[in-house]
């Protein structure tokens, strides 16, 4: 007859190692899904990696064109003599990168549509986001795969800097249109003073005409 102690230290061992089958069929699973996961990213990555790099038609002065695709999803075009940050997204179906940044000019969100060729590794940009220009400016090839590291942190800073471009062309504006508001409300006072000049222009040189609060 075993002691009763025995009987509990058996019943615990058992268990235990129930616990440590279960626990180890979960961590192969794990591990498989982790793998799993792992190579579905790499592949991810591996059709993104050709997308990315620096692309130019090497040409210069007002001629050249330039695109950077950085894997964080931004991307920055530089063309003649500015350039401008903005984010990317990639269509495979169409070989389409489109870029959409933000135009200080018009204080619009606009957007660059370039096709990608993957045999040749380049890009043509697309005229009116319709029709692909064939001209040899247009077509962008692949320089170098490193993205200037003072680039890059612009990248990072962007969201930053895109807020506070969009305050100041708020407050720009704001400004124009109160200026304009104003113009308006003086308008009447402007209108009688010209009356009153082409009537007697004598009246510019008259001291009740410089004492106008209106002038």
């Amino acid at each position: 007859m075993v002691p009763a102690s025995g009987l509990a230290s058996k019943t615990y061992t058992l268990h235990h190692v129930g616990h440590l089958a279960h626990s180890s069929k979960n961590m192969k699973a794990v591990k498989f899904m982790t793998l799993s996961l792992l190579v579905l990213c790499s592949v991810v990555a591996n059709g993104q990696e050709e997308l990315q790099g620096v692309f130019s038609n090497e040409a210069e002065g007002f001629k050249v064109l330039t695109l950077m695709v950085h894997n964080s999803g931004k991307a920055y075009v530089h063309g003649g003599v500015a350039g401008v940050i903005g984010e990317w997204s990639y269509d495979k179906s169409s070989s389409i990168l489109t870029f959409d940044f933000f135009d200080p000019g018009s204080g619009k969100h606009a957007s660059l549509v370039f096709m990608f060729d993957p045999q040749n590794r380049s890009y043509t940009l697309k005229k009116d986001n319709a029709e692909t220009r064939s001209d040899s400016f247009s077509i962008l090839r692949h320089i170098t795969d490193s993205i200037p590291d003072e680039l890059i942190e612009a990248f990072e800073k962007y969201p930053e800097e895109l807020e506070r471009l969009r305050h100041q062309i708020e407050a720009r504006e704001r400004q124009e249109r109160e200026y304009q508001e104003k113009v308006e409300r003086e308008r009447p006072d402007y209108e009688m003073i010209r009356e009153s000049i082409i009537e007697d222009p004598r009246i510019i040189i008259s001291e009740k005409f410089h004492s106008r609060d209106n002038t």
